[in-house]
């Protein structure tokens, strides 16, 4: 965390370049910083937690640009890497998520769950083999004509304003 700038960027080099998938994080509590925490001091009381995080795309690999004033790093999966997901995949952003192309969570422990600080639009098939759909926007939802939600588990929307043209659910 620490290591400079090319030695960060040489580690996830090397993790994309033998196809590695993850970062372990075990989880430190310092007893200083238990105030701190927005959680109960006895919900952190002996916490034994690692956190596994994925790192096969996404902001690690993605575009970055610098200029004086501003620098971006360009967050990008592809639908190959989200349907092959073992676990849940959450999708994160601070404006939107668009669903453009069929996402099939084939895995039957597999689930999706996107949080979009905006709007969340899906514009084709998505579909969780063995878990649920989770959608949070924190303004519109909209499922096109052309596009579905299917999962044997639960479909969750919540946000401000629905827009549902598609298909929920199979027969």
């Amino acid at each position: 965390r620490n290591a400079p700038l090319a030695v960060r960027g040489t580690r996830l080099a090397i993790r994309k370049g033998l196809g590695l998938f993850a970062n372990i994080r075990p989880v430190t509590l310092y007893p200083s910083l238990i105030d701190s925490s927005p959680l109960r001091p006895e919900r952190l009381a002996g916490v034994d937690m690692i956190v596994i995080r994925e790192l096969t795309g996404g902001i690690y690999f993605g575009e970055k640009t610098r200029t004086a004033d501003r620098a971006s790093d360009l967050c990008v999966y592809t639908v190959e890497e989200i349907n092959s997901a073992k676990t849940k995949v959450v999708l994160q952003a601070t404006h939107n998520i668009d669903f453009n192309s069929a996402v099939v969570i084939a895995s039957p422990t597999g689930s999706l769950r996107a949080e979009a600080g905006n709007d969340i639009n899906v514009n084709a098939p998505v579909t969780a083999n063995g878990g649920d759909l989770d959608f949070r926007a924190g303004n519109r939802f909209t499922l096109a004509a052309v596009a579905s939600l299917d999962s044997p588990g639960y479909i969750d929307i919540k946000t401000d304003n629905v827009l549902l043209n598609g298909t929920i659910g199979t027969d």
